[in-house]
């Protein structure tokens, strides 16, 4: 499940769901990994998460597709695939999720793997692809996109 941090909802109150979720995310929305056995909520923060540190690993630039309404009228925005790849043949590293976090807000959410990734060597790689459901009725919380 992806949980969009309580900022964002506060951000989202008010706007129509049409609104293509990048103009409501600050500057240059990226999406990090985490290692560390943490449930994203709506009132975390980046600090609340430990990012791998396997060597060459940096954070990646998300693209959002814009908005969209399904044929049952729930509005939904994709973000495309983020792939991270690249460890020496040494290294290996348990991921436990991802957040969504960009320079003005900070932490736009996350959700946890259900259970844990390992990457490893130079074949590991790990890539996401998310829908986000956004639910104009709701206020604060989660939003569950399973």
């Amino acid at each position: 499940m992806f949980v969009l941090a309580r900022s964002v909802w506060l951000a989202m109150l008010g706007a129509l769901a049409t609104i293509p979720l990048a103009k409501l995310f600050g500057a240059a929305p990226k999406m990090q990994l985490f290692t560390n056995n943490i449930s994203p909520g709506p009132l975390n923060v980046v600090s609340d998460f430990t990012a791998p540190t396997w060597t060459g690993y940096a954070d990646q630039a998300v693209t959002l597709a814009g908005p969209y309404t399904n044929a049952a009228g729930l509005c939904f925005e994709n973000v495309a695939d983020v792939t991270w790849t690249g460890l020496l043949a040494t290294e290996s590293a348990i991921i436990y999720g991802y957040i969504l976090k960009d320079s003005v807000l900070g932490y736009l959410g996350g959700a946890k793997f259900d259970t844990p990734l390992t990457i490893q060597g130079t074949t590991g790689a790990i890539i996401i692809g998310q829908e986000i459901q956004i639910d104009p009725t709701q206020t604060l919380g989660p939003v569950d996109t399973d």
